[in-house]
């Protein structure tokens, strides 16, 4: 699983890094 993330591009990482935000601002909310 490491050596997979390890391999993504830039742009998917930064989009992962958007997804956990969106996904913590919707717990707080809930």
């Amino acid at each position: 699983v490491d050596a997979g993330a390890a391999e993504l591009p830039a742009p998917a990482k930064a989009l992962m890094r958007v997804a956990s935000r969106v996904m913590t601002t919707l717990a707080h909310r809930i």
